[in-house]
């Protein structure tokens, strides 16, 4: 018997002190209560918004999501402070507001997604698979009924970028490895010299590969100009962005692990070759894949190191060679024909879905084989299935075993 009549402390019998405050029970709103909980603000957000915009006559979609999303977060906060206190609206504050910026992040891609797609996918498929797999040596942007394709561009992209990226990448990986592993005075004015190449602007490296490689070779067919001029400025622009994302990926990689490698008396090298990349195996393909991103949609390496020739040419190292962007850039300038627009909407597709393309592959790379995953999973359950120790038969028990038993 507790001195208090069966509880344990006065202030269950007489309830907390004055100026407490008392912690609400939380109620579970998972499933179609929690998803009217928040359609509920975000749909009258919306509605108060559509109605300021139509009242004061402006057309602006991207700013009525904006100010939905805006004027969401606080309603929905409100609400739970109502519902549920303090500590559950705080909770949900948070909440909200992080999907409310991940939502503000993703909308310019979803627009720029959306709207390329709509705009050049059905110029893609009206005459497919034709203008994927012919060059534009025959199109004429004033005919509605020229013959032409993208084989051309679409070969010129996919050397030029797979050439800068067999020779930037190797160099912007060791450089990675060499400023996390080798802190000093030398790596410092690596990682400055890096900086300093990433925010250099990609005319400037066209124009040195122009002056040092095109211009001393001439400007003749077979000479000067070609697509291997413009993989090496898409190298130079490559490089410090394979190099400052692959760092940046490295430093996640615990210090347990490289200690623990140390520990099992690996060398320096062992543990960055075994255990280092390894673990940071998929962000140094994400790495690559940015660099190769960025670097497919330059328009300047191209534009000055080979020109818009539209043969299909599918040596790089020799003769003129175009590629996508260069394609979009040479349409703009015919914008007064009747079909420019239209087949710079579809090149501009066709880049973007190369571009996602090299994004999934890397994804599925990073991840791993799918049988590599299911030996893995078969090694993990034999490890931890229990050992169980076999039978003894009455001929291996001795007298005294028998009589225990």
């Amino acid at each position: 018997m507790t001195p208090f009549g069966g509880v344990s402390s006065p202030h269950q019998l007489l309830g907390p002190p004055p100026g407490t405050e008392v912690p609400r029970r939380r109620q579970d709103f998972s499933g179609v209560a929690g998803a009217a909980f928040v359609v509920g603000p975000l749909a009258s957000s919306f509605a108060a918004v559509w109605l300021l915009f139509h009242f004061c006559a402006l057309s602006a979609p991207l700013g009525e999501v904006v100010c939905t999303l805006v004027l969401f977060v606080p309603q929905y906060t409100w609400l739970s402070w109502a519902l549920f206190g303090p500590v559950v609206a705080k909770d949900r504050l948070a909440a909200a507001a992080v999907w409310a910026g991940s939502a503000l992040a993703l909308l310019p891609l979803a627009l720029i997604l959306v709207t390329t797609f709509s705009k050049g996918l059905h110029i893609v498929f009206r005459d497919f698979p034709r203008f994927l797999d012919t060059d534009a040596s025959r199109f004429n942007s004033y005919s509605l009924n020229s013959v032409g394709g993208v084989s051309d561009a679409i070969v010129g992209t996919v050397e030029q970028v797979g050439l800068a990226g067999a020779m930037s990448v190797p160099v912007a990986v060791l450089s990675a490895l060499f400023l996390h592993n080798a802190p000093g005075r030398v790596a410092g004015t690596i990682r400055a010299l890096i900086d300093a190449m990433t925010s250099v602007p990609t005319i400037i490296a066209s124009l040195v590969i122009y002056f040092l490689w095109v211009v001393p070779y001439g400007f003749g067919f077979h000479h000067g100009k070609s697509g291997l001029a413009v993989a090496f400025a898409l190298a130079i622009i490559m490089m410090p962005t394979v190099a400052a994302a692959s760092e940046a990926v490295l430093r996640v990689v615990p210090g347990s692990l490289r200690e623990a490698s140390y520990a099992l008396g690996a060398t320096e090298w062992r543990t960055v070759l075994r255990v280092i990349v390894p673990t940071a195996r998929a962000g140094l393909i994400s790495a690559v894949i940015l660099g190769m991103a960025r670097a497919a949609g330059e328009t300047a390496p191209a534009l000055f190191t080979s020109g818009d020739y539209r043969k299909l040419n599918a040596n790089a190292f020799s003769g003129l060679q175009t590629d996508l962007p260069l394609r979009i850039f040479e349409l703009h300038n015919e914008a007064g024909g009747k079909v420019a627009i239209p087949v710079q909407w579809a090149c501009a597709c066709v880049l973007v879905a190369i571009v996602l393309i090299m994004f999934v592959i890397a994804r599925i790379v990073g991840a791993g084989s799918p049988l590599r995953r299911l030996r893995q999973w078969r090694a993990s359950r034999r490890r931890s299935a229990p050992v169980v120790a076999p039978a003894l038969s009455l001929a291996d028990m001795s007298p005294a075993d028998i009589e225990e038993s």
